[in-house]
């Protein structure tokens, strides 16, 4: 179990964490905008990824955060009586 919510947390860490140190990556190479500044919002980055994974786990729970949203709801409601 430990695993599996590793895998998970992980996979809602990476998403903030890796889309604003792209940003980050991508300003400070095509803008020279300077090295502090690109390592400043890398570490915004990797902080709002850890506040949010932390966040869904304590409220949500990690298991089912990830049965909700991969839950396809057209099936579920589906009447077979029709």
């Amino acid at each position: 179990m430990f695993i599996v919510n590793a895998i998970y947390w992980l996979g809602i860490f990476i998403v903030p964490a890796g889309i604003i140190c792209f940003i980050s990556l991508w300003f400070y190479i095509d803008n020279g905008i300077g090295l502090f500044i690109a390592i400043l919002f890398g570490a915004i980055g990797i902080l709002s990824g850890i506040l949010l994974a932390e966040y869904i786990r304590k409220h949500y729970g990690l298991n089912n955060f990830y049965s909700r949203t991969s839950s396809t709801s057209d099936v579920e409601n589906r009447n077979d009586g029709i």
